[in-house]
């Protein structure tokens, strides 16, 4: 089966989705005939900067096939910006994916109880002006 060819975002979006559910992913993969390996093929592609497209298509077939309707890429929100970006002061910030090459398109809001760490590097996230 060709692998059909995935956009930059659609991969951010990818990222974006495992990072959220790394452990829901990982319990489903354990039930699977996959495995975990698929996830962990994803996770080194990620620690090694290399481009997680191929791993993260991989994962999501792997999902679909475990019994998970949305897999990797079927909640991506392609467009979709938080309120605000658009019409940003420049004194508002938003803590993003650490990783230059092939970051995911997480983000997640300042807050005093959060923790600013990414679920996959355990990198601090880093800050950034809107």
């Amino acid at each position: 089966m060709e692998r059909s060819a995935r956009t930059d975002d659609d991969v951010a979006a990818g990222l974006d989705h495992v990072c959220a559910r790394l452990d829901q992913i990982r319990e489903t993969l354990t039930l699977s005939s996959d495995g975990v390996g698929v996830l962990d093929t994803v996770l080194a592609a990620v620690a090694q900067d290399r481009n997680p497209a191929a791993a993260l298509e991989d994962l999501h077939r792997a999902l679909r096939a475990a019994g998970d309707t949305l897999g990797v890429f079927g909640g991506a929100r392609s467009g979709i910006k938080p309120p605000g970006i658009e019409s940003s002061s420049g004194r508002d910030s938003v803590y993003v994916c650490p990783r230059d090459a092939h970051p995911c398109a997480r983000h997640a809001w300042p807050s005093a109880a959060a923790e600013h760490r990414c679920k996959i590097s355990d990198q601090e996230l880093r800050r950034v002006w809107l």
